[in-house]
């Protein structure tokens, strides 16, 4: 039966690094979620992607059809021929004709269903040909916009009136009335003003809608290179698509790109080197918001084309951190705004190359990473700050360089043993801390091979404890910090030391470096001016047993120039040693988890958090944490996590098995105020309503008084970012949560109104409300 419910699908920004294969000019970044049956899909094998009017995805599968709107997927599987059952499971193309409702051909029939109330409505399809039923499979189908279905099968190509349900097959001839071969691609169909470009076996076709006439090679009577570029080869199947400027893209002889201007009638050849395997056939294109040709292929992953430059560049199923996750495409379609939706055996992947803000980078597969085997130590920059590294307690550690998004991974084979992992990278040499020093690391063919010359003199060296926090100042001044809570500051050939709590990094430096702050072994603060040699505590207990705020197992502290904030177990803490207020931050104020561990500053000095949650931004003006990032699924080894900002004002969060790559400048989090609430469904008394009616809304019966109201926000992202309130009668707001629809009970009669908005990220940015205004008759015996 059709699936009622609205499966949430939790997309995990699962993404994208190694591309050291694609020219640096050509894709700057991605972003890509990767959705399969465990974020609601029917099956792993999609085969067509369209994008309705309104920005809804709608995605053919083996088992299925679903209706992907934006933050949930509403799966059709039922099979029958009942009007709440599609033909057949398996399809290979979904489309949308111009009155809104989607067609698709599986391979029991042809089905039209309407997307609101997904009310199936049946067209059987019949051989042309006596003594048999068979028409195999349905390939293509097109709407035009003369309210015809286009319908290719492994037997004719037939035109259909979708008014009447009437249909015929065109003819092959080589003649005017004809098309050079009946089979085209599963997407072979674009529309001009005049008539319907259609990709066949035989060579690109056109049908003019005035003289009802076909040209192709064998018609041709103007001459028009279009039809003269291809002969038919055995199996030759391509999509056709038109870009910005209105010209025609399709694949040639399955080994060229092939341009067509349509008013110069000019072709243009590019000739595609496709990868050892590749199938020779179905061709899947799709153009993206740069005008960039993604032309998919079976076995040999996509291939995209800079119009601009005239280059190709591969996109291949390799690794954990591939941009596709199956080299078996089905199709490629861009979404609303502007993503890039492929389709394949493995699932369906939205990709957004052009998106430089944020980027996500698993380091293994390996189940050693998602479990507290290997906990993580703070990451931290080599001495040029061209890479990152990212150490592990009884491993070793990953280095990360930013420029090529490429990792290496080192291994400890000389058994150190339960090192304290913090690097501290010199232009001459690397140490590593072990044991209750920092020794220099001697690596060879991703193997920590040696520990040579120490860094720390004896004085510190021989103090209990291992090196857990380390900051150099300048030549002349360095920090140092060990696991009992000792801060040990090295001033050219003196040496002080300040005892404090000894649990990972929980001290920091003014941004004028003025000032030490840390907490002591009570976690009260203590600020002191490292100029004066004076100290000042602040009683932070005190003031948070007054507000019933229990800060525990802090992590993490840094000073944003006004204020020290400190991460803990319940929330974050706020003190701002201009006007000494304590303030405490948990989900009220937006936080995406109260669990937080890390903390980093930008370039114009605002806070960024990490949590079990994700990564939020603090917004000084409402006082507020806005979600940027989101997780799913996090172990509390992703709590063993740090966050550091490089000199060109890069964030890296660190999150157990993932290392997050922020740039702030390139993009603000996403916008609720750029985003709005559409209304999906009314059920009255449980039963679908004709809600687009407004007179039908005005004139319900008392005994019509229990409504549902479905609406969703078309955000392809993670749902967790999507909150949404509703009201009734300008009443006050409720929080529904994630909770995409809203029942109404026991209404009482007379003129009613509910209102609905959503939020991303955080509760300050509200989107505009949608409203919907309906009326319950009085009962006879009242009116």
């Amino acid at each position: 039966m059709v699936d009622d419910n609205m499966i949430c699908f939790n997309v995990r920004w699962i993404v994208f690094a190694l591309l050291l294969w694609l020219p640096e000019n050509c894709l700057l970044s991605q972003r890509v979620f990767h959705l399969n049956v465990d974020n609601g899909l029917c099956t792993n094998s999609l085969t067509d992607l369209t994008c309705d009017h309104n920005g809804n995805m709608w995605i053919g599968s083996y088992t299925g059809l679903m209706k992907m709107n934006g933050t949930h997927i509403k799966c059709i599987t039922k099979v029958g021929r009942d009007h709440d059952a599609i033909s057949g499971p398996e399809m290979h193309s979904v489309c949308e004709d111009q009155c809104g409702y989607i067609w698709i051909g599986t391979t029991a029939g042809l089905d039209k269903i309407d997307p609101v109330t997904f009310e199936v409505q049946h067209y059987p399809i019949h051989s042309p040909f006596p003594g048999t039923s068979s028409v195999g499979y349905l390939y293509a189908v097109y709407a035009d916009r003369h309210d015809y279905i286009w319908l290719c099968t492994d037997v004719a190509l037939f035109k259909m009136d979708s008014n009447t349900g009437l249909y015929e097959a065109i003819p092959t001839n080589m003649d005017q009335h004809s098309i050079p071969n009946y089979s085209t691609s599963y997407n072979g169909f674009i529309e001009d003003d005049l008539g319907l470009w259609i990709s066949t076996g035989g060579g690109i076709a056109y049908f003019e809608y005035k003289t009802q006439l076909f040209y192709h090679r064998y018609h041709n009577p103007l001459g028009k290179a279009i039809f003269n570029c291809t002969k038919a080869v055995s199996g030759m199947q391509s999509d056709i698509e038109l870009d910005s400027k209105g010209r025609i893209w399709f694949v040639l002889e399955n080994e060229s790109l092939a341009c067509y201007d349509i008013p110069t009638d000019r072709i243009d050849t590019f000739k595609m080197n496709m990868p050892s395997g590749t199938w020779k056939c179905c061709h899947s294109i799709g153009v993206d918001a740069m005008d960039n040709i993604w032309v998919g292929s079976r076995h040999g992953g996509i291939l995209i084309f800079n119009t601009t430059q005239q280059t190709f560049s591969s996109l291949r199923s390799s690794s954990i951190n591939s941009i596709i996750q199956s080299d078996y495409i089905y199709a490629i379609e861009r979404g609303v705004d502007g993503q890039m939706f492929v389709a394949h055996d493995n699932g369906l992947d939205i990709i957004d190359l052009y998106d430089v803000s944020l980027q996500e980078l698993k380091l293994s597969d390996n189940d050693n990473f998602i479990n507290l085997k290997y906990e993580a130590g703070d990451i931290t920059f080599d001495a040029k700050q061209t890479a990152l590294f990212i150490p592990f307690y009884n491993f070793g550690f990953y280095k990360y360089q930013i420029k090529d998004r490429s990792i290496s991974v080192f291994e400890d084979t000389v058994h150190i043993g339960h090192a304290t992992p913090l690097l501290y990278d010199t232009p001459d040499q690397t140490f590593m801390s072990v044991g209750q020093n920092m020794q220099s690391v001697l690596t060879v063919n991703g193997k920590i091979v040696r520990l040579n010359k120490k860094l720390l003199q004896d004085t510190i060296s021989n103090t209990q404890g291992e090196v857990i926090w380390c900051f150099v100042e300048s030549p002349h001044s360095t920090f140092i910090k060990k696991s009992t809570g000792k801060i040990f500051h090295i001033q050219d050939d003196s040496l002080s030391i300040v005892k404090g709590y000894g649990f990972k990094s929980n001290l920091c430096l003014s941004p004028d470096s003025l000032y030490l702050t840390y907490l002591t072994s009570s976690l009260n603060l203590v600020r002191r001016n490292l100029a004066l040699d004076q100290t000042d505590t602040i009683y932070l207990q005190q003031a948070l047993a007054k507000k019933d705020f229990s800060f525990s197992n802090p992590r993490h502290m840094i000073d944003d120039g006004t204020s020290v904030w400190i991460t803990g177990q319940n929330g974050l803490v706020r003190m701002d040693y201009q006007t000494n207020i304590v303030r405490s931050y948990s989900y009220g104020e937006g936080l995406s988890h109260s669990f937080t561990f890390s903390l980093a500053l930008d370039a114009h000095s605002n806070v960024w958090v990490g949590s079990l949650g994700g990564v939020d931004r603090y917004d000084a003006t409402s006082d507020r944490f806005v979600a940027v990032y989101k997780v799913k699924g996090n172990t509390y080894m992703d709590a063993f996590g740090s966050a550091i900002c490089s000199s060109s004002g890069e964030l890296f969060f660190h999150f157990g098995n993932k290392l997050i790559r922020i740039q702030p400048d390139q993009k603000e989090p996403v916008s609720a105020e750029e985003k709005s609430i559409q209304w999906q469904e009314v059920l009255v008394n449980g039963i679908h309503f004709e809600w687009r009616d407004p007179a039908a809304m005005r004139h319900l019966r008392h005994d019509q008084n229990r409504l549902t109201f479905v609406f969703d926000m078309l955000i392809f992202d993670n749902s967790e970012i999507v909150t949404f309130y509703y009201r009734l009668d300008e009443k006050e707001w409720i929080n529904n949560g994630q909770r995409n629809e809203v029942n109404l009970d026991g209404l009482s009669d007379g003129n009613h109104t509910i209102e609905v908005r959503g939020t991303v990220g955080s509760q300050n940015n509200l989107t505009q409300s949608l409203s919907m205004t309906f009326s319950l008759r009085p009962p006879w015996w009242r009116a």
